[in-house]
């Protein structure tokens, strides 16, 4: 029993001294104004933390400290001029705090005077050396803080390096940048983004193979993927690119149509148009480029239905697209509507008067319909078209002297067909292009000198085989005519040099790495140090002595005088 209530005593001693321990602690940190101003300001209350730091700076011993902290706060509340003028201050009273120095160049840097900002970072670094204890681990957590605003800086200047097209000296920010931040990917990548600005595809390679795939995301992988595809098809390694993006669209699950769109593309150039159209199947595209290229491959398959569903939907996309509606001359030419053919090129040839593609798709499709009219012998009316259609090729040759060969080729035709079978012989006898070695053969059929025609056509055939590595069908054709001694008639092929136009695919590099620490410096997202205290620096309150107050008696007490006898009972 008395122990038990021993215990009991001794437990409620430990519990009240504990409890005067934690108010004494708890009225410790609230008289420290410093503190509790940072507390509020990594909340956001910024009007409570500037009256804290206001206090502390009235009352505290360290009041540089709260003079820094009332800087960062003007700075994260945009007021970076204020900011600035308190930390100059701080700075010209000499007190060697590197923070200050630090805190400075960060709005430099959000200002955009990027001298300053360099200056005070070097100041820093050299204030904030190594130490021991404390202070060591406080110099290595200010000189990680400090590289990683130096790499800011150097971005920055790598910007407006790019800016100036300046891209040697951008180049250079980001490789410094390389050597103060662990963020290689993001870096080699903003090199590549440079690469495509500068257009050397040469350098957004070499940034590409530079970066290490096992640990990439899908998104990671794609965004470089595309950038490489881009690229090799730039330096004519299209199969290369193919086979990238093959083995992505075969092997991933992705919905972006980038991809197949470039793949498209590709396959279009190395002519093999069945795969062109094939790889866009069973999506939905918003660009009318890839409905034109899908439109250009079905046309030279001959499937001119489907080509002109193609272009009428890259027209619907784009009501300007020249592309498409090139497209739909050639289509409406093939289909015979005559009619819309020719309205449709004319109305092209007033929109764009000094565009040599539209004058040549109006010269053929003028020598398409006169054609049509000479084979049902209405030699008048196809005249008229074939003298349009030769005045559109030298208007088109006016238009680009560099395609000359070929739009002088094209008019030679126009000719042979006029029955100025001679002049168009003097052309096609002076043009180095297939179109025209093929049709000179069949200048020869025409005369009946096959052996001439049929010598002519396997050359060629032979050359094109070696430079190409297969046959050219036409050439191959008209050959076999040539041999059986054919007379010239609708059986043989003439060449025209056609220029079915499309956009090359454009990538915008979007950078898929985007590391926190480097990215683009913002006033309020930049890391500022915030200094603390462990003093008490709280408001001394003078406290005034209370009189106690007399009591009032009736009757004054007398105190008895003890006279040393005992007392008596």
């Amino acid at each position: 029993m008395y122990s038990g209530h021993y215990y009991l005593l001794n437990m409620s001693k430990f519990i009240l001294l504990c409890l005067c321990s934690f108010a004494l602690n708890g009225l410790i940190a609230q008289s420290n104004y410093l503190n509790q101003g940072n507390k509020a300001l990594k909340d956001s209350l910024y009007v409570e933390a500037e009256a804290l730091y206001a206090k502390a700076e009235e009352y505290c011993s360290e009041a540089s400290k709260a003079r820094n902290n009332r800087a960062v706060l003007s700075a994260m509340n945009g007021d970076l001029k204020e900011a600035d003028k308190n930390l100059e201050k701080l700075i010209a009273a000499k007190s060697g705090n590197p923070t200050y120095y630090y805190n400075r160049s960060l709005i430099a840097l959000a200002n955009k005077d990027y001298n300053l900002a360099l200056n005070m970072l070097s100041k820093c670094e050299e204030l904030g050396q190594k130490s021991t204890g404390k202070a060591e681990r406080a110099a290595n957590q200010l000189k990680r803080k400090t590289e990683v605003t130096k790499a800011q800086l150097l971005m920055a200047l790598s910007e407006e390096a790019t800016e100036a097209k300046n891209y040697k000296a951008a180049y250079e920010y980001i490789d410094e940048a390389r050597k103060l931040v662990n963020e290689e990917k993001y870096l080699l990548f903003e090199k590549m983004k440079l690469g495509q600005l500068e257009k050397n595809p040469f350098v957004i390679l070499e940034n590409a193979e530079a970066i290490h795939t096992a640990t990439l995301s899908q998104n990671e992988q794609l965004e470089l993927l595309l950038a490489k595809a881009y690229s090799l098809g730039r330096i004519n390694r299209i199969k290369e690119a193919v086979k990238l993006l093959e083995d992505f669209i075969y092997y991933q699950s992705s919905e972006d149509p980038r991809p197949r769109n470039f793949l498209s593309y590709y396959y279009l150039k190395l002519g093999d148009y069945s795969k062109s159209v094939n790889v866009l199947k069973g999506q939905i595209y918003n660009d009318a480029n890839v409905y034109v290229i899908a439109g250009n491959a079905a046309l030279y398959q001959k499937k001119y239905a489907l080509a002109l569903r193609c272009f009428d939907k890259a027209k619907y996309l784009d009501k300007e697209s020249l592309n498409a509606d090139i497209g739909r001359a050639f289509c409406y030419s093939s289909k015979a509507q005559h009619s819309k053919a020719t309205q449709l090129v004319d109305s092209l040839a007033q929109a764009y008067p000094d565009n040599y593609y539209v004058w040549n798709t109006r010269g053929i499709v003028y020598k398409d319909v006169g054609l049509y009219h000479k084979n049902r012998y209405n030699n008048s009316r196809a005249q008229k078209y074939f003298v349009t259609s030769a005045q559109s090729f030298l208007a088109a040759q006016k238009a680009n002297q560099n395609l000359r060969t070929s739009f002088d080729s094209n008019r030679a035709l126009a000719l042979f067909f006029m029955d100025n079978k001679k002049e168009a012989h003097t052309i096609w006898s002076s043009i180095d292009v297939m179109a025209s070695h093929n049709n000179l053969a069949l200048y020869h059929a025409s005369k009946k000198d096959y052996r001439a025609a049929y010598n002519k056509l396997d050359s060629l055939l032979k050359s094109y085989k070696a430079v190409h590595k297969k046959n050219q069908q036409v050439v191959a054709y008209n050959r076999d005519l040539a041999r059986d001694r054919t007379r010239l008639n609708n059986n043989y092929k003439f060449v025209t040099c056609y220029f079915l136009t499309q956009e090359k695919p454009e990538l915008e590099i979007t950078n898929p790495f985007l590391p926190p620490s480097i990215n683009s410096p913002d006033a309020q997202a930049l890391d500022y140090i915030l200094e603390y205290s462990d003093e008490d620096c709280s408001e001394k309150v003078e406290r005034k002595k209370i009189k106690k107050k007399r009591k009032f008696r009736l009757f004054k007490r007398k105190n008895k005088k003890y006279n040393g006898d005992c007392p008596s009972f």
